[in-house]
């Protein structure tokens, strides 16, 4: 089992899971309301404090050369978002600094909790599948929602450039690090059956963010 394959292997669920996405058909249907809007930006937020911190665990942990550049990377990632996340934040009415760490609603608290759980207890393979195919599914459903809001004047340019700003799939650098990586653990002797399992959880993220922002 390599890298190439697993990530194969997880492409048709991921697009099931985009294909499904509530938010993008709200959008599509001019149905997004301002308070969907603000909960989309504190959402992003409190998943950037917990991934933030998982992807320095992880470098922590794992300081071999190949887990340690990517997790690095991956955080750096977040890190840069964060301005332009700062920015939508402001245009929609909130101030980003007073946005409160800890989820305010229990569908957040489940989403985040695999989110948490990386970073002191996941491998790096099993690490790097999850969190590429979490990438693989927000940028789909970011580059949606960037399509259908597209000039819509109801959402702040600033909203729509941190969305876009993800692009419509990983960055070349960040998929090229998760190959490495994967490849890397399995040889370490990492199980794929586990890694697969645990990249599947991105399901139970997926639900708890998106049902929070849409539904309230």
């Amino acid at each position: 089992m390599t890298a190439e394959t697993l990530m194969t292997e997880m492409q048709p669920y991921l697009e099931g899971l985009v294909q499904e996405n509530a938010m993008v058909a709200h959008m599509r249907h001019g149905q997004v309301s301002a308070d969907q809007i603000q909960r989309l930006v504190i959402s992003e937020f409190q998943c950037q404090e917990v991934e933030l911190p998982a992807c320095s665990a992880l470098v922590s942990r794992y300081r071999h050369e190949t887990p340690a550049a990517h997790f690095s990377l991956l955080a750096h990632k977040v890190a840069q978002a964060r301005g332009l996340l700062r920015e939508a934040a402001t245009a929609v009415g909130l101030d980003a600094d007073g946005l409160a760490p800890d989820p305010a609603d229990g569908r957040q608290h489940r989403a985040m909790r695999l989110l948490s759980w990386l970073g002191p207890h996941a491998r790096p393979a099993e690490a790097a599948l999850y969190m590429h195919a979490d990438l693989v599914a927000w940028c789909a459903i970011f580059a949606q929602l960037a399509t259908a809001c597209d000039g819509r004047k109801d959402v702040p340019p600033a909203v729509l450039a941190y969305l876009r700003s993800w692009g419509a799939e990983p960055a070349s650098d960040i998929t090229g690090g998760t190959v490495r990586v994967v490849n890397w653990g399995l040889s370490q002797g990492e199980s794929a059956d586990r890694a697969l399992r645990t990249a599947r959880h991105v399901e139970d993220v997926l639900t708890g963010y998106w049902s929070y922002v849409t539904e309230g």
